[in-house]
């Protein structure tokens, strides 16, 4: 696999570990909140969803990081496009129904490193 798909397929799984800290530990802090534009009341009552959320994102990042690692190539790419795909998804939906940003922050990260994977391949 080239450097520059498995940079990229590193860097969606820090983003993912990225998101993972944001939900699950910094929701309701100011940077927590900031980031998903939150009162404090909001952040507080949606606390435990957010947790779960982030440890959903902790799955990606690990699957991701499972790929890079594996020690058969051809199946390590496999298991990155599994994975980048499960993000595409996330990211477009995520898109649709909750924040058009998603679409940029997760969806197209994803897509460009799919294209790389399977240049690479």
């Amino acid at each position: 696999m080239s450097y520059v798909a498995s940079t990229l397929v590193a860097l969606v799984a820090l983003e993912h570990i990225y998101i993972l800290v944001l939900e699950m530990f910094l929701w309701t802090t100011p940077t927590g909140r900031r980031a998903f534009g939150m009162k404090p009341e909001q952040a507080e009552a949606t606390k435990v969803m957010a947790a779960n959320q982030g440890l959903y994102n902790g799955f990606l990042a690990a699957g991701l990081i499972w790929g890079l690692l594996h020690p058969d190539v051809a199946f390590g790419t496999q298991i990155q496009l599994f994975f980048l795909g499960c993000v595409l998804v996330a990211g477009l939906y995520g898109g649709a129904t909750a924040s058009r940003k998603i679409f940029v922050i997760q969806a197209l990260p994803a897509a460009i490193a799919i294209i790389a994977v399977l240049i690479a391949g």
